[in-house]
């Protein structure tokens, strides 16, 4: 007799006033215990899912749309998880253009750009078979679409050994030792890429208090095949790849609980940059930043921040009857400076300070 466990989380955040942030499904890192397995005596199966939106309006528009579901299947000693999320967030930014070059701007050339900053969807099966109550063996295959990063489709398969390094009721560490195969087929044009990598992976979890827990984890991956990329020829180890998760979570009352969550992904061969629209010129090729996903502050000043104070567009004159849209708070007036004070009689020969109207500071007077 199967038993079937589900739960479900939605959580929906508007912030009329916050500055855009990008936002993702919870970061955090799995791997294969045994404990999960020890008291399963029939087939059992757990899901859950969640998902999230957040809107900013005003003087800057965005809407960051994310989703996550996970689901698990034990039984005896094998056990088998699925799990997946992705997230989509488009901002709009004013924009001034000259475009009758006459060196002021005019209400008709300001105009709204859209932008998409995050279209992402990845997906994972593992399957872990537990050999001991601290060794197991995995295979696991993935898949994932990012086109900011420059990437259409990455797919490919692990497999490799767990080992449970340490377990208490306040400590618990794993280090994971195997192989990858990624497929990539890049945004921009060019012939994909197969890649064969040596991976290493370490997660920890540990109580920092009775009601604070900590999370972190470390992926390295690194080529052991030389590889032919748009950018250049890379090396064996040259593509070294980065994936890092650090989350601290706090439990505030028996229902309601806080996480604050950093992820960040390095790739020391990074895909060539796609625009939308643009053709680069032959011979040069853009890449995309090494750094991808930089997660954590941000996506805690977009629920927590204050409203930002909107002003004029930086390095632009307005235009004869052009005037930007009133903003949500203003800064206080600026105070006048002080009338300046009468200089002191003196003769000409004698030196001392005294104020300039026309000057921003005291100066000198010279003889």
């Amino acid at each position: 007799m199967s038993k079937l466990r589900l739960g479900a989380v939605v959580a929906t955040t508007v912030g009329l006033l916050a500055p855009a942030a990008f936002a993702q499904p919870t970061p955090t890192f799995t791997y294969g215990k045994a404990e999960d397995v020890k008291d399963v005596k029939d087939v059992e199966w757990t899901a859950s899912a969640e998902a999230g939106l957040l809107l900013t309006t005003g003087n800057a528009e965005t809407t960051t749309v994310t989703a996550g579901l996970k689901a698990s299947r034990k039984t005896g000693k094998n056990k088998l998880e699925v799990s997946g999320s992705g997230a989509l967030a488009r901002s709009g930014v004013r924009v001034a253009v000259d475009t009758n070059g006459n060196g002021t701007i005019s209400e008709s050339e300001i105009t709204t750009d859209t932008l998409t900053t995050a279209e992402t969807i990845e997906g994972k099966l593992r399957y872990d078979r537990y050999l001991t109550d601290a060794n197991s063996l995995f295979v696991a295959a993935l898949g994932k679409r990012d086109v900011p990063a420059g990437k259409a489709f990455s797919g490919g398969a692990q497999l490799g050994y767990s080992r449970q390094l340490k377990k208490t009721d306040e400590h618990e560490a794993v280090a994971e030792l195997g192989g990858d195969y990624t497929y990539e087929d890049l945004v921009a044009p060019g012939d994909p890429l197969s890649i064969i990598s040596a991976r290493g992976f370490v997660g920890y979890k540990g109580k920092m208090s009775e009601n604070a827990t900590l999370e972190a984890s470390a992926e390295a991956l690194a080529n052991i095949n030389k590889l032919d990329t748009p950018t250049g020829e890379a090396g064996v180890f040259e593509d070294l790849r980065l994936n890092l998760i650090a989350a601290i979570s706090a439990k505030i009352g028996d229902d309601l609980s806080m996480q604050f969550s950093v992820q960040a992904k390095y790739d020391n061969v990074p895909s060539p940059l796609a625009l939308p629209g643009v053709t680069f010129d032959p011979g040069f090729v853009r890449t995309s930043s090494s750094l991808d996903d930089p997660e954590g502050v941000a996506d805690l000043r977009a629920v927590l921040g204050p409203a930002p104070i909107a002003g004029p567009l930086p390095g632009v004159s307005a235009g004869a009857g052009a005037a930007s849209s009133p903003a949500r708070r203003r800064r206080p007036p600026r105070r006048s400076p002080p009338a300046p004070r009468a200089a002191p009689a003196a003769s000409a020969s004698s030196r001392g300070p005294a104020w300039s109207p026309s000057a921003p500071r005291w100066s000198t007077r010279s003889a």
